[in-house]
């Protein structure tokens, strides 16, 4: 309990996290999720309360007009809920679409709220009649430190060392009752998860221990798509019949879950946790993510037995975990796998045998999020790649620090795609390690320009990444040089993304060869406020070259990325947008410009590193998964 509340308060680590800005693109895919439920599905099919004009719209278009209200004039949705009580559900559509239950007190004043209506539900006294609980399309469980310390202050002061003059009793005390409080909160949530007709994700981010309860209520929901994020199992638990249905028919499973540790040793107790889960979901699962907290599956042997089950829809599979053992990539071989996420560490050659590519025939995306320092293990990937030529999207990384005889995305998988044959690749994303080598200017990574002349022989790309060095914190390590880059990639007469991520630049006028620190400095110098005040369009109403020498300095960078950009676009003419200097860029045609020079616009007035973005551009994650609910 103690381990409980400290966690609440404490908040969680979030591993490779931006460091900088990061919205770009998240208000478009938000879009995309599509908001607003249709009338009949957030009424129970009854009739329309009336036959008014507007009433007898089609659904579809009542619930774009609601879609537009939620992004633009959210008070008038409070105005239509007033009308009767079909507006009241139109307007809840929008209004209750995504629901962050964070420990705020709206949040559990509306927990409360939709455990009163589940309840009415569950004792049959309501049956027909319509709820907030129907509208609800995603939930996002994940309690917000700051509400958590708000209701809960001495219970803060004592994990933070302020002890007072409180008796051992009475601490203990305290702690109970902050605990039995959340246990009431998160009950009231699971209760009213399992009684909303129309959800679809759920997304539970709390690392409180959770029960075989737990999985009683949301095995009961409606939601197909279930993320379980940094989570810890209380005590050994078995997921079957009767605390959980015989089948529990997800399509989506995102699975981060710590098993508890066995005193004697400290090893993961292994209760048939996983084993339980996968095999009731295994019939009707399309996509599975083990994530890095899951890692305890190296130490285990699946279904030792009993007969594994087979995953038929399995399609995307992300192996997201350290050194699986070959008994468990072995469940998954036999599956129509198209997106596959090789895992994140691969420490023998059993595990990559397993990964043999005659097992994924129909694979159109490959991601290797680290490839290892190990040279075969490496050289095994490279062959599984090399057999891929119908492969659609490709992502390979190095470990930021690799080097040396560790560094081998230029020594394995470069040689692969120089042969040639990979004519459906359109998407591309590789990241080179290497940070700190470079002995002649301390914090600067280069890519062998060999390379990236490759690059430009994938004529069919249409999106490409590319990344070196340091990939988290504030150090930015690649010094690139756009106008050799350009020249290389001039054959990619398909692109139309181009993306740098952790790229850095010089300081204009500057000699200082310390590039990492680059967006941490903002030195300005002469030359860059001389730079600053070109594109005068773009900075109408303010002051050109004069104001903070900070805002002077963000200026010269945005027209030194514009300039870089418009080098790209003149020679790739099918370029649309470009990522570089943690600024998304627009390529559009210059009206004024008759000989069809185009030009380069910013997609943000503030820089932006766009890391989800980018992840869910070219990974295999969705945007639900990167991104909390607004």
């Amino acid at each position: 309990m103690d381990e409980d509340i400290s966690k609440l308060m404490d908040g969680r680590y979030e591993a490779n996290l931006p460091d900088g800005r990061d919205e770009y693109g998240k208000s478009d895919e938000y879009a995309k999720l599509g908001r607003c439920l249709l009338l009949e599905n957030v009424t129970g099919g009854r009739p329309r309360a009336d036959q008014s004009r507007f009433l007898s719209l089609p659904a579809d278009i009542l619930a774009s007009i609601v879609d537009i209200l939620s992004a633009n004039a959210k008070s008038d949705l409070g105005s239509l809920a007033l009308v009767n009580s079909d507006c009241q559900q139109l307007a809840r559509s929008g209004q209750f679409s995504d629901v962050h239950f964070d420990y705020s007190y709206g949040a559990q004043h509306l927990a409360l709220h939709l455990r009163r209506d589940a309840d009415r539900q569950i004792n049959n006294k309501a049956i027909n009649s319509v709820s907030i609980g129907s509208c609800v399309r995603r939930v996002t469980f994940a309690s917000n430190p700051d509400h958590v310390a708000e209701y809960h202050p001495e219970v803060f002061g004592l994990a933070w060392g302020d002890q007072g003059s409180r008796s051992a009793e009475e601490k203990d005390q305290l702690k109970r009752e902050a605990y039995e409080y959340y246990r009431n909160v998160q009950e009231s949530t699971l209760i009213a998860l399992s009684t909303m007709p129309n959800l679809e994700v759920l997304k539970w981010s709390d690392d409180i221990a959770i029960d075989e309860e737990f999985f009683k209520h949301i095995s009961r929901s409606s939601a197909q798509h279930i993320i379980l994020d940094c989570l810890s199992l209380k005590m050994p638990i078995t997921l079957r019949h009767p605390i959980v249905p015989a089948v529990w028919p997800l399509r989506k499973l995102d699975l981060d879950v710590r098993l508890p540790r066995q005193v004697e040793d400290g090893k993961p107790a292994d209760s048939g946790f996983y084993e339980d889960l996968l095999r009731l979901c295994a019939p009707s699962l399309e996509s599975l993510k083990f994530n890095e907290r899951g890692s305890e599956v190296s130490k285990m042997v699946f279904f030792k037995e009993q007969d594994p089950p087979s995953f038929p829809r399995l399609r995307n599979l992300r192996l997201r975990v350290l050194d699986p053992p070959t008994s468990f990539i072995s469940l998954f071989t036999d599956s129509p796998v198209k997106s596959l996420e090789m895992p994140k560490e691969i420490r023998n050659t059993s595990s990559m045998a397993a990964l043999a590519a005659d097992r994924f025939p129909d694979l159109e995306s490959l991601v290797v999020p680290h490839l290892p320092f190990s040279n075969t293990l490496s050289g095994e990937i490279a062959c599984f790649l090399q057999e891929q030529k119908k492969i659609q999207k490709l992502c390979v990384h190095e470990n930021s620090y690799a080097k040396g005889n560790r560094a081998h995305l230029d020594r394995h998988i470069i040689p692969v795609l120089a042969q040639g044959g990979f004519e459906y690749l359109t998407s591309l994303s590789l990241q080179w390690g290497g940070a700190g080598i470079d002995q002649t200017a301390t914090g600067v990574v280069h890519v062998a320009e060999t390379s990236l002349a490759v690059l430009g022989q994938i004529t069919s790309l249409q999106k490409l990444k590319l990344a070196a060095g340091v990939t988290s914190g504030w150090q930015c390590q690649w010094l690139v040089d756009h106008e050799s880059l350009a020249k290389l990639l001039r054959p990619l007469q398909n692109l139309q993304l181009l993306a740098f991520y952790r790229d850095t630049y010089s300081t204009l006028g500057d000699s200082d060869p310390d590039v990492e620190d680059y967006y941490m400095r903002r030195t300005l110098t002469e030359t860059g406020r001389s730079i600053a005040s070109d594109r005068p369009e773009l900075d109408v109403g303010s002051d050109q070259g004069t104001g903070p020498a900070g805002m002077i300095w963000e200026r010269a960078h945005r027209n030194r990325m514009l300039k870089y950009a418009e080098g790209y676009a003149s020679v790739l003419q099918t370029l649309e947008t470009i990522v570089c200097g943690q600024l998304p860029i627009a390529i559009k045609c210059d009206p004024q410009e008759s000989k069809g020079i185009r030009k380069a616009v910013p997609l943000t007035k503030d820089r932006d590193v766009c890391y989800t973005y980018l992840q869910t551009t070219f990974g295999l994650g969705t945007w639900l998964e990167v991104v909390e609910t607004p």
